[in-house]
């Protein structure tokens, strides 16, 4: 990067990619609405990705929250797996993930 100014000018400024932490979050039906969103989007305000599964009763929610976040031009960052816990266990044994949240209900 360029220097911005005089005082700037002995440094040397790098910009540094670094991957976005997972943050996994598996859902109950009850509350469909209320529990992803105020589980995951703490997660993406924060710079961490999130997979969530939801429940296999109340998939729609989920994925309308996903297509909303879609839809404002965010980053691809966010991603649900509607379907029976086991399929987030699998996602877990495959790769750790660093968060996971599991509600209670």
């Amino acid at each position: 990067m360029a220097p911005s100014g005089p005082l700037s000018l002995p440094k040397r400024l790098r910009v540094t990619d670094r991957p976005y932490p997972v943050a996994g979050v598996i859902t109950p039906r009850n509350f469909p609405l209320l529990t992803p969103g105020s589980d995951v989007t703490p997660a993406l305000l924060s710079g961490a990705a999130g997979l969530l599964n939801s429940s296999e009763a109340t998939p729609l929610t989920a994925l309308e929250l996903a297509r909303g976040w879609h839809e404002i031009g965010a980053r691809p960052v966010f991603s649900v797996v509607p379907g029976a816990a086991g399929r987030g266990a699998q996602a877990g044994e495959v790769r750790p993930w660093p968060r996971s949240l599991f509600p209670s209900s």
